[in-house]
Order: structure tokens, then C-alpha cells, then sequence
């Protein structure tokens, strides 16, 4: 946007070599960043503030089960600690994708549409459970309802709006070069993305239960998408590793610049001891944004790759519960699995580094398939 500013006022100093230098995508990546970093940085404390002012805090639902009862009864110092906390990522993305993106491209669109509704969703979630029904929130059928609304609200436009017409319907197959993954039908391809971006935003919202788990797993899957973005957007870049040209991935690369610019920003005050959760208003934002982000790109199998420990969690608790289920056992001492390290009596920052540590090798893992192709 703030080339399209200055093009209107070509008499001012120094209008033409800004906006020479802001074509740059990269620059424009860099600003964004740097924007969305320092802007979170700023408005946390008083985000933090205002939440406490307004009794905004996390409350700890009643357990079931006595093991459940007593994992509530290790998180009790986290009874009170602000949550919403999405508010931050979401305005600190916002500011610097208003000033830097280009307006006139459908993935911004797109990704914008995402972004705000499955934010207004998680917010929604995060007031019911704060102010309605205490630690529970909306019904699961309501909350999978809107997730289906504004997931195949994507995905008819991702159809209906191609960002590039010979790979339409498709997806890239990491490792093996000139192999892709071609949908039949429209119906088809559309239930494909409707299932990533839901996949993806549930696996986040899972992965949330330790401090700074859930941001710093989902920093490391944004440098992944970002490094797509940036070699997909180019087209010497993308034909040299024979991955499908998307013209509109530069925008796609400052978009996600700017999140990571966020995300970044609030682990800062959600690092261990926690000022401050991101709750399902986070949760949500930053698994949606990220699955429309891929799906985008024609990079979903990649993106799996990049979410390894984000599918082991999902995993844990599916696993849990048909174990229970059909077996009347469980496999794991709680779910989702970092809470069965807990169990296990490991430190929690322990837990939540290590987990780094995996999520990042996983997406060594996914980037490293570029250059086999």
C-alpha cells in the first residue's frame, strides 16, 4: 500500500527512489518484520495490562479424573495469567500487512479473510470461557461449524482465483522432482484444502498448554513457510528447484514476515513464566493463516512435514482416545503427549525446548527435501 501512496504524490523529495527501494521484496519483508516486532513489543504491556484490569484471565476447567486433577493442580499458578493474547499477534500482523502488502492480489485477500475470522472465532471462544462457561467455551460442533464456514470460504476462493493456471488443483510432492499431486475434481480439491486449514488450526490449538510451547513450534513452521514463499515467489529460483512458480508468493513472504515479526514479539512476554496466553484467539489465527499460507504456495505435503510434532500431538490424542475407547486403556499417562512428559515429571521448560528443538529439525527436514529434487 504505501507504494501506491507514493505514486500519488510524485512531487515529493525522494518519492521515486522510495519507491525504487520499496519494490524490493525483500526490503519490504525486512520492514515488515521489523514493524510487526517492535509495534507487538510495544502494545504487549499494555494488552497485558488492560486484561489484568478487566480480570481477562486464564481460568483452569474441573477434571474428571483424578489424573486430570492433578495436572489442573500443577497449572493452578497459571489460575489468573491473562490470555486473548492473540489480540497481539493479530494487530502487530495487521499494521505492517496494511502498509506493506500490495492491496490489488487475491492472497492477500485471502489470507486477510482468514486471518480475521478465525481470530474473531477465537476470540469469541476466549470471552465464553472467560465470562459465560467458565473453562469450557463455545460448543465443539459450533466451534467446528465456523471453522468449516470460514475454511471453505478459502477454499472456493483459492478455486475460483488460481494463482497459477498450470498448476491448478495441484500440490508439489517434496523430494521428487516434476511429481505432482493433481485433484480430479473441484469438489475434490476444495475438501483438500478445507481438511488442511482445519488440520492445521486444531493442531495448534492442541499443541497450546505450556508456555511458550505452541508460538515457538509455530515460529520455527513460519520460517519454513517463509524460505517457500520467498523461493516460489522467484521464478529462477522456483525452476531451478522445480517447484511451481507462484508470482504472488512475494506477498505471501512479506505477509508471513510480518506474522513471524508478531509471533516473535509475543513469545517474548509468553516465554516461561507466562505474562500472558495466546488462547484460541492465537491458536486458531496463527494454525489457519499458516495451512491457507501453504495451501497457497502448493505446498501442503511440505508444510505436513514442516507440522511433524504438530501431527504427533493431534496423533496422541486421537490415539488416546480410541485407546480408551475401544480398549478401556490408555497409552499415554495424559494427552496431548507434552502433557504426558509432565506426567513424567519433566520440567516444563524442558519440555518446551526440546520440542522446539524437534519442530525446528523437522523443518530442516522439509527444506532439505528442496535441494534432493
Amino acid at each position: 500500500m504505501i507504494i501506491d501512496i507514493l505514486k500519488l504524490f510524485p512531487d515529493l523529495p525522494y518519492s521515486e527512489a522510495l519507491i525504487c527501494f520499496l519494490s524490493f521484496v525483500t526490503v519490504r519483508a525486512v520492514l515488515s518484520f521489523m514493524t510487526a516486532l517492535l509495534f507487538g513489543l510495544l502494545i504487549s504491556p499494555l494488552v497485558i495490562r488492560y486484561l489484568n484490569k478487566h480480570k481477562m484471565g486464564q481460568v483452569i476447567k474441573k477434571m474428571s479424573t483424578q489424573k486430570e486433577h492433578d495436572l489442573s493442580t500443577m497449572h493452578k499458578t497459571k489460575i489468573g495469567t491473562p490470555t486473548m493474547g492473540g489480540i497481539i499477534i493479530f494487530l502487530a500482523t495487521l499494521l505492517p500487512v496494511m502498509i506493506f502488502n500490495s492491496w490489488n492480489l487475491p492472497a492477500v485477500y485471502i489470507l486477510l479473510l482468514v486471518m480475521i475470522g478465525s481470530f474473531l472465532l477465537g476470540l469469541i471462544d476466549d470471552m465464553v470461557k472467560m465470562k459465560i462457561k467458565p473453562g469450557w467455551g463455545l460448543t465443539k460442533k459450533v466451534k467446528m461449524l465456523s471453522q468449516l464456514t470460514i475454511a471453505a470460504l478459502a477454499a472456493f476462493l483459492v478455486y475460483n482465483i488460481p494463482l497459477n493456471e498450470y498448476h491448478h488443483m495441484s500440490t508439489t510432492v517434496p523430494a521428487i522432482k516434476h511429481t505432482y499431486l493433481f485433484f480430479g475434481s473441484a469438489l475434490l480439491y476444495m475438501i483438500w484444502i478445507v481438511f488442511i486449514i482445519i488440520g492445521s488450526t486444531n493442531a495448534v490449538n492442541l499443541t497450546d498448554g505450556l508456555d511458550g510451547l505452541a508460538i515457538g513450534v509455530c515460529i520455527t513452521i513460519q520460517i519454513g513457510l517463509i524460505v517457500l514463499a520467498y523461493i516460489v515467489g522467484r521464478a529462477d529460483w522456483s525452476e531451478y528447484l522445480f517447484l511451481v512458480h507462484i508470482p504472488q508468493g512475494n506477498e505471501i513472504f512479506i505477509f508471513l514476515s510480518a506474522m513471524l515479526g508478531a509471533s516473535i514479539a509475543f513469545l517474548w512476554y509468553n516465554s516461561h513464566p507466562a505474562e500472558i496466553f495466546m488462547g484460541d484467539s492465537g491458536s486458531l489465527m496463527l494454525g489457519a493463516v499458516m495451512g491457507t499460507s501453504a495451501v497457497l504456495l502448493r505446498q501442503e505435503l511440505m508444510f505436513a512435514i514442516f507440522c511433524g510434532l504438530l501431527i504427533v500431538e493431534t496423533l496422541s490424542v486421537l490415539l488416546q482416545v480410541s485407546s480408551f475407547r475401544f480398549r478401556g486403556k490408555r497409552v499415554f499417562k495424559m494427552a496431548p503427549i507434552h502433557h504426558h512428559f509432565e506426567r513424567l515429571s519433566w520440567p516444563e521448560n524442558k519440555i518446551v525446548v526440546r520440542f522446539w528443538i524437534v519442530s525446528f529439525i523437522f523443518t530442516i527436514i522439509g527444506l532439505g527435501t528442496l535441494k534432493i529434487r
